[in-house]
């Protein structure tokens, strides 16, 4: 969060991976005392200057910057008296507004008593002049703190408020006019809020884009503020995802765009605040994708989920089985096991497979985006096989299966940040962020682990032979996992690791799971049975089973829509099928030997972590 006139500015123009350049009006601007929230208006640039450095209290003060004759003053609408910030100018409207703790009763130049609290003024531009500066009425001011004002061309202004009525420490709002004076408000919702704080937004120009601060979550790399971005759909926004490539361990904060393709932003080092300027296109989450890990192929597959049409490939290891993503869907982690079953182009029978080995790349790095990829050698890490990723893809697991290890690296650097010894054959992980632990399971020893990452503990579960498919509820304090060999499905508490019970799964060899909370079932792939099963979450028995047309072997599931998406590797397909109904939607072939099957970026299907 942006403490109000609290920030120091030093220009570094670099960002992660992604190219900055430089913004010509800064080095003009520049002052010991720290700038932000720059703003282009008719006449100049506006911007906030605090009097004290980052993390002191202190006024606030806005200036007008002028390209033409390299002056900094202040506009006549602002008032010296008063904290006065964040300006934001509407071109459509000729209007700017900004915050003060100006008291609405008073003009330009009064020296009365400061309020408490700031409220959103506004002031108009006409024949060259500024007018005078008006405060918006109740309810949009209120007697909590309004910050960083954002107009639309039809007069509705997107703010974020400390206000009572939100959903936590602070919230985006919208306020809409209804007729001269009066105003409609209205929160955002969970989309974009949450009971932590939002602060400090910025629009697109198009108004089609949601950039914001938000502080304290559990997907931050920084607990002060990272940068998140939410699209505009028919239904409302969409589950707001961190922009991973721009995001550090410290606070980030302030985003403007300069114009429709350039985004400015503000990210701490250390005592300093450095403004930076990056392509928006650069740092977008990719579009909703399904991707599909084809095995035998040493590529993954990226399809639209609603069509299957084929959007990219991206060649990977020799033999890569699994895909974790990150959560705006730029950065995946993608395992080389170097065991994999032989190419086929055309369908084979289950009798006909036979597997090939060679010798394992260790870790590839992918940007989904781009599909540029980046190799990372695992030292003594034979047979690389599952793998999970941090929300912003600053940590990563990977199982060493022949050693009996997870690792967690830098997906950045390479770097091995810790190794869990655990026990030959461990296999799939995944990570629970709200539990800030993962979860592994070894078909060898017919074991589940649960890890808590914060003192590194492993809780160890014997659930049966064959332990591998793991999928966990929405809240993550429920963890499935089935047992290929012993045909079972069991249910852990995730928190304590309690083993609440198991249940037979039916059919053979249960390969893959998916928590479906909407329609109250455990959807179960059962590979040798060539069917699917639904096990019911309350009455813990078998619902319903469908057959397939050959052996499946991963699965995915949009819970909002309620696809379900299965790998038939013997027939290199991937088919669709219609959760309520279990009525087969379409079915597309092109990819060899799929496996994993991921939706990317999950927030936009809602769907629980799965394996």
């Amino acid at each position: 969060m942006l403490l109000k006139g609290a920030m120091l500015l030093v220009f570094l123009l670099t960002a992660n991976s992604v190219l900055a350049h430089t913004f010509t009006p800064l080095q003009s601007i520049d002052s010991p005392l720290p700038e932000y929230g720059f703003s282009r208006g008719p006449d100049g640039w506006y911007f906030s200057r605090s009097e004290s450095a980052f993390g002191k209290p202190g006024r606030e003060m806005i200036l007008r910057f002028d390209s033409e004759t390299g002056n900094t003053e202040s506009p006549s609408f602002a008032s010296s008296n008063y904290s006065e910030g964040d300006p934001w100018y509407s071109a459509a409207l000729q209007r700017l507004c900004y915050t003060s703790n100006r008291p609405h009763e008073l003009s330009v130049g009064s020296a009365e008593a400061e309020k408490q609290d700031s409220d959103i003024w506004c002031v108009q531009y006409l024949g060259g002049e500024w007018q005078n500066p008006q405060p918006l009425p109740a309810p949009v001011n209120s007697a909590a703190t309004e910050f960083s004002p954002v107009l639309t061309p039809e007069g509705s202004v997107y703010f974020a408020s400390d206000r009572p009525g939100g959903m936590g420490m602070g919230d985006i709002w919208m306020a809409s006019p209804l007729t001269e004076g009066t105003w409609t408000v209205e929160n955002l919702g969970p989309a974009v809020n949450s009971a932590y704080g939002e602060w400090n937004l910025e629009m697109s120009p198009d108004g089609s884009w949601l950039i914001f601060e938000a502080s304290h979550r559990a997907s931050n790399l920084g607990v002060p503020g990272d940068l998140y971005i939410s699209h505009r759909t028919a239904e409302g926004w969409s589950p707001a995802v961190p922009l991973s490539l721009l995001n550090t361990p410290g606070s980030d904060l302030m985003p403007r765009f300069h114009n429709a393709n350039e985004l400015l932003y503000s990210s701490r080092r250390g005592e300093d605040l450095e403004l930076r300027n990056v392509s928006f296109d650069s740092v977008l989450p990719v579009e909703p994708l399904l991707a599909a890990m084809s095995r035998s192929a040493h590529e993954l597959v990226l399809l639209d989920p609603a069509t299957l049409e084929i959007r990219k490939r991206i060649g990977t290891g020799q033999g890569s089985h699994e895909i974790a993503s990150s959560l705006d869907g730029r950065v995946a982690l993608l395992p080389s096991l170097g065991v994999f079953p032989r190419p086929h182009e055309q369908a084979i029978k289950p009798e006909e497979l036979r597997w090939e080995e060679s010798a394992s790349d260790g870790l590839l790095v992918a940007d989904l985006l781009t599909g540029t990829t980046r190799q990372l050698p695992l030292q003594n890490c034979a047979r690389p096989h599952g793998a999970a990723i941090s929300a912003q893809a600053d940590r990563g697991w990977v199982t060493c299966e022949d050693v009996g290890e997870i690792r967690e690296i830098d997906p950045r650097t390479g770097e091995t940040l810790h190794t869990w010894k655990l026990s030959e054959g461990v296999h799939k992980v995944m990570y629970l962020p709200e539990q800030n632990r993962l979860a592994a399971s070894n078909p060898d020893t017919g074991e589940v682990y649960v890890i808590d990452l914060a003192d590194r503990a492993v809780v160890r579960i014997s659930t049966g032979a064959g332990a591998e498919a793991l999928a966990a509820s929405s809240d993550e304090e429920q963890l499935w996992v089935a047992n290929g060999f012993a045909k079972t499905l069991c249910l852990i508490t995730t928190a304590t690791g309690q083993l609440e019970g198991c249940w037979p799964t039916g059919g053979a060899f249960p390969i893959a799971l998916a928590v479906d909370e909407p329609r109250g079932v455990v959807w179960i792939a059962r590979s040798a049975s060539s069917d699917l099963a639904a096990f019911s979450l309350q009455r813990h028995e078998l619902v319903r089973e469908i057959p397939l047309p050959s052996p499946p072997l991963g699965m995915a599931l949009d819970a909002r829509s309620g696809r379900l998406y299965l790998t038939l590797p013997r027939l290199n397909e991937i088919m669709v099928m219609d959760a309520a109904s279990g009525e087969l939607i379409q079915r597309t072939s092109g990819v060899m030997e799929g496996d994993d099957l991921d939706l990317i970026p999950a927030p936009v299907f809602e769907a629980a972590p799965d394996t």
